[in-house]
Formats: structure tokens, C-alpha cells, sequence
């Protein structure tokens, strides 16, 4: 049986008192952890007065293995040189029942995305799903909902630091720990060093070949039934390259297409075997609620790309590896760029965007990431866009306030604005849609190629050169196979790509030959959100009612005639606000009063 989603709720009180929960993976009246349907399930061990619980995919030693873990908790002099001595993703609970004391320890990523929240009884209350803990926060009367924290969302498709839509439940930072014996507080024990000097030429490129290599083999130093989601880009590439033999690849889409043909072309380029899944049109027309849950209401509900497919993923592997993460590492995603022009065309390669004085501003209406289809304060009241717009400057000001201090400045600045806590940027839903039926690794998320990342520099990583050369350094067959963004050989530079793209168009004004032609949405892995709505009556019947939400007009912050008007306009085609609909869907489920539907067999 597959559920559309897992649940993990910690609760703790100082002064006891919590009633019994039978399900659980502790309960004794002080600490209650209860998780259902993820995977892995917590671990729990009992270290004399202490009780240590695993969560995620800790790594010690190099190995993916529990034993080894607890080893280095027990060797380590202090909690801090613990966690500074992990790696991968992972949640680590610390319980000592006698102080009562707790910690929690984040991964440097916060992979595992946790809120907390005070309780009424001095205690604390945590969740992996921040629309779990308002909802029960909401049953308490205690739900303190921030309009600009939603706004924020609105207009970067994410949030920032620590924000929540309610003022008293924060998200767990990277490399952190929170202690609680009474009185909750926040430690880093790590931070990006941002005075390390990259190596440069082929240095630079053996040391990420090599910080692939050993991150593959540490994410699948375990005994499990591995599979890699192979799709035709790099990213997911550099993975089977990187991994010692064949590695079982599953590729996914509408219907077979370029993608697809590409993804097999590089899993036999590899040696190993493919295996193609028709992706459902109406992917999250009956999983909405199960998409808001996982993203906590956070991050858009359409990136949990994988919900349902546990019975067709069954026979291919038990734990899915997926190269989430490399391309915003080393190949300058989020970088102020702009494509180059060659024979006044927009060219394939690019060049970094100078910044101005206004590094906030330069954000806000420029990173990658933002709302750029639709105004985002078009659908606000009027009388409260001012205020929004600030408490927006602000946010961000605060975070690059945070890394000032850490000594970033210019693009490193520009990159600690989405490198800061990683598990906020609005990929990571997909990894939880994995976790619903089965383990999920990104080998991507490990210390040593995030040190890389942070010490090269933007020019470095501007058009990932150094990262194509490091993936055919590991394995030239599977970079011979055409890249399916362009359609042109993956071992090819952009800047060779684009050169070759203009020659071809050349000829073909000349003599008429036709010239490659990057690849439309029908022809990648997922559908493009117009059409992914467009594919689903029920979520469009949904959006037709946001004008009349209460959840919406609960916090005053909408325009219920303008949300009107850009529904209007979508579905008569003037113009494409598929985007701002995900993202107003996932707000008004998440701010939606009372429980969502029970977990549920799909």
C-alpha cells in the first residue's frame, strides 16, 4: 500500500505531562515523536541516559551507516564537533530524559526542512510539514499568520532565513542545533568560508570529478536496490558517470520525446538499464492537499513531481538517487547572467550581469527563481502594496546583513541569498515526494562539494565548464551523447554550442539546411504549468474560486476583484498567470482552516 505523503510530528515538555501516543517512536510523557510512512522511518538508540534518534540519511566515516554514526556520537568530546563530523542529510534528535534536556542538529543543507514552534506549557512542537503545525497550532488558538511572510512567497516562490507565515513557528536553520531544556535556543556549528581559494584550470576540474566521485560512492555505500532518475540534462549524468558500474536509470515523462530518447542514450552509453514511465496528466488534481502537506504550504505544490509513482517505481530500486542540487552548484543556475548575442540572437552561453550599489533590489527583480510571469502585486490590495514591497526589501536585506558578516561580497553575496538554507529553494519538494514511498539521496548534498561550490568563483561556475569537463573526465561516453536542453553534444562547452548554433543558422539562410533547434516543453520530463493546469479541470475549478477563499480573505491581504480578473484572463488566454495560480493555490490550501483530509491509501 502507498500513501500520497508522510507525516513527522516531535513534541516536548519540559514538565511532562504529554498523553500516551501508542504509535509512536518514543513516547513518555516528556518527548513524543511520531512519524508515519517515511522513509526511512526514524531509528532510534538508547546510549545510557541518552536516547539518540536518526532521521534521514546520515553519513559518518564516509559510509551511509547507523552504527557508524553512533559511533561518532559516542567518540565526539561535544554535540558540536558531532555534527561538524557529519555529512549528507539527515535530522539528528538528541533526547537526555532525566534533565530533561533536548537537541535537535540540522545538516548543512537543512535538508530535512523542520519548523518548531513555543507551546503554551513552555515546551516545543516540531514538525516536517509547517501546514501540520498550523493547522494544530490553529486547534489550540495560538496561529499567528504574517501577511508579508506570504508575500514574500508570492514574489520570490520562496522564503527566506527563517520565516513562516506565523510569526512564532520558525524553520530550522542549516548546521544548526536547537537546544531545549525550558528555554529553546538556536547554535551554527558551521558556516560557509568564504576565504578559501579555488583551485583553478585542470586542478579545478580533478577536484570536482573526484568530490563527485566520492560523494556517489558515500551515498551508496549501504546495501539497497539503487536507481538513478536519469533525465537529459548534466546533472543526473554526472551521477551514473560518477558511480563505480551500472546503475539501474528510470526516466519519466507525458509520453515518450527527446528527453526520453536522450535519457536512454546515456544510460546505454553507461551500461545500464532504462526503464521509461508515462508521467499521469492529472498528476495533482486528486493529491493537492497531499502536495501542500509535503511542501508545508512553502513551496509550490506542483514540484512534488513524484507523488503516486511508488508501485511503478517498485521493481526498479528501494532508494532513488536524483542530482538535485549540482547544477545551482557548479554550473551558475541562480547567477546574475544574461545570454551572450551572436549575430543578434541570444546565444547559448552567457555573461554575468554587473551589480549595482542595490544588491536587494538587484534580487528582487532579477534572481531566476522570482514570480517573472505575472506582477505578484497586482493581485494585492492596494492600499497594502507599499508596506509588502518593504517588508520584502527587508527580508532580504537581513540575509545579506548575515552574510556580510561571514565576509561575502559581490556574486559569493548574490549566492548566499538561495545557498543560505538550500531546502527553502523550491526543488526540494521533489526529494519529499520520493520519501513517500521509498529512500532518496542527492549525493549533491555533501560537505565536501558544497565547500567546493562556495570556494569557486562566479566566472568559475558562470556556464559550468569546469563541471562539463569533470563529468567526461569520469566517463566520455555518457558526455558524447547530446545534452537535451540544446540538442548539441554534452561535452561541449555553451560557448562551442552557441558558435555551432550560429553556424548552423547561417547555412541555413544560405542554403536552406536545417539547424538544430532547442527543445519545446512537449519534448522535456515535466509539462509546463499552463499546460499542467490546463490537463486538470479541478484545480482550474479551484482557482476560479480563490476570489471568494475565506482563507484568503481572512488575512486581508488579497484582492478578491483582481483575483478574479487574473483568472479571467488566464482562461481566455491573454495571458499565461500559471505560475501565480500554483503559488495562490498553495497558500490558500495552506492557510485553510481545519485539518486537511487523513492520510489516505492512493
Amino acid at each position: 500500500m502507498t500513501l500520497d505523503r508522510f507525516s513527522l510530528l516531535l513534541r516536548f515538555a519540559p514538565g511532562g505531562g504529554l498523553a500516551p501516543a501508542p504509535d509512536a517512536v518514543v513516547s513518555d510523557g516528556t518527548l513524543s515523536l511520531e512519524a508515519t510512512n517515511l522513509h526511512p522511518m526514524p531509528r532510534v538508540r538508547r546510549l545510557g541516559e541518552r536516547v539518540v534518534i536518526l532521521l534521514g540519511e546520515p553519513i559518518a566515516d564516509d559510509r551511509r551507516d547507523d552504527e557508524a554514526v553512533v559511533a561518532a556520537f559516542e567518540a565526539a568530546p561535544d554535540l558540536e564537533a558531532f555534527a561538524r563530523g557529519l555529512n549528507g542529510s539527515f535530522l539528528v534528535v538528541v533526547y537526555e530524559p532525566t534533565a530533561p534536556r533536548l537537541a535537535v542538529v540540522s545538516d548543512r543543507f537543512a535538508s530535512l526542512g523542520l519548523v518548531h514552534a513555543p507551546t503554551a506549557d513552555g515546551g516545543l512542537v516540531a514538525s516536517l510539514s509547517f501546514k501540520q503545525l498550523l493547522d494544530l497550532r490553529r486547534t489550540e488558538g495560538r496561529a499567528r499568520i504574517e501577511p508579508t511572510s506570504v508575500y514574500q512567497f508570492l514574489a520570490l516562490r520562496r522564503l527566506l532565513g527563517e520565516e513562516t507565515y506565523d510569526s512564532e513557528v520558525r524553520y530550522l536553520p542549516s548546521a544548526a542545533i536547537l537546544r531545549h531544556d525550558g528555554r529553546a535556543e538556536i547554535a551554527r556549528y558551521w558556516q560557509p568560508n568564504y576565504d578559501a581559494t579555488p583551485p583553478t584550470g585542470r586542478r579545478l576540474v580533478a577536484a570536482l570529478a573526484e568530490g563527485l566521485e566520492r560523494a556517489v560512492a558515500m551515498a551508496t555505500s549501504d546495501d539497497k536496490r539503487f536507481a538513478l532518475l536519469l533525465s537529459g540534462g548534466l546533472d543526473s549524468r554526472a551521477l551514473l558517470a560518477a558511480h563505480c558500474g551500472p546503475l539501474p536509470c528510470v526516466t519519466t515523462a507525458l509520453a515518450r520525446n527527446n528527453e526520453v530518447a536522450v535519457a536512454e542514450a546515456v544510460a546505454a552509453a553507461a551500461g545500464a538499464p532504462h526503464l521509461f514511465i508515462a508521467r499521469p496528466p492529472a498528476l495533482h488534481e486528486d493529491r493537492l492537499d497531499d502536495a501542500v502537506f509535503l511542501t508545508g504550504g512553502m513551496q509550490v505544490y506542483s514540484e512534488t513531481q513524484f507523488l503516486g509513482y511508488g508501485p511503478a517505481l517498485a521493481e526498479s530500486g528501494d532508494c532513488f538517487l536524483l542530482g538535485l542540487g549540482l547544477d545551482i552548484f557548479f554550473g551558475g543556475l541562480y547567477l546574475p547572467k544574461a545570454p551572450a548575442s551572436w549575430l543578434g540572437r541570444p546565444a547559448l552561453h552567457h555573461r554575468l550581469t554587473p551589480l549595482s550599489g542595490d544588491l536587494a533590489g538587484d534580487y528582487i527583480g532579477g534572481v531566476k527563481y522570482r514570480l517573472r510571469t505575472s506582477d505578484p502585486l497586482r493581485v494585492i490590495r492596494p492600499e497594502r502594496r507599499a508596506a509588502m514591497t518593504e517588508a520584502l526589501r527587508a527580508a532580504v536585506e537581513a540575509v545579506l546583513a548575515r552574510g556580510r558578516a561571514l565576509g561575502a561580497e559581490g556574486h559569493d553575496l548574490w549566492e548566499y541569498l538561495h545557498l543560505h538554507t538550500l531546502s527553502r529553494h523550491y526543488s526540494f519538494p521533489m526529494m519529499a515526494s520520493l520519501r513517500t514511498f521509498a529512500a532518496c539521496r542527492s549525493p549533491a548534498l555533501e560537505n565536501g562539494l558544497f565547500d567546493l561550490a562556495i570556494a569557486m568563483t562566479a566566472e568559475q561556475k558562470l556556464d559550468g565548464t569546469a563541471y562539463q569537463d569533470a563529468i567526461a573526465r569520469l566517463n566520455p561516453a555518457v558526455m558524447a551523447v547530446r545534452n537535451a536542453n540544446t540538442n548539441l553534444p554534452a561535452a561541449w562547452s555553451l560557448r562551442r554550442q552557441s558558435a555551432a548554433k550560429a553556424l548552423a543558422m547561417a547555412a541555413n539562410r544560405l542554403f536552406r539546411t536545417p539547424y538544430p533547434q532547442s527543445p519545446a516543453w512537449q519534448e522535456r520530463s515535466w509539462p509546463s504549468p499552463k499546460a499542467a493546469l490546463a490537463a486538470q479541470p479541478g484545480l482550474l475549478d479551484r482557482a476560479r474560486a480563490l476570489p471568494s477563499s475565506e482563507a484568503l480573505a481572512a488575512i486581508e491581504l488579497f484582492d478578491p476583484a483582481a483575483l478574479a480578473e487574473m483568472v479571467e484572463e488566464h482562461e481566455a488566454g491573454r495571458h499565461d498567470h500559471a505560475v501565480l495560480i500554483n503559488l495562490l493555490l498553495t497558500i490558500e490550501r495552506t492557510l485553510a482552516t481545519g485539518q486537511m483530509k487523513a492520510l489516505r491509501s492512493s
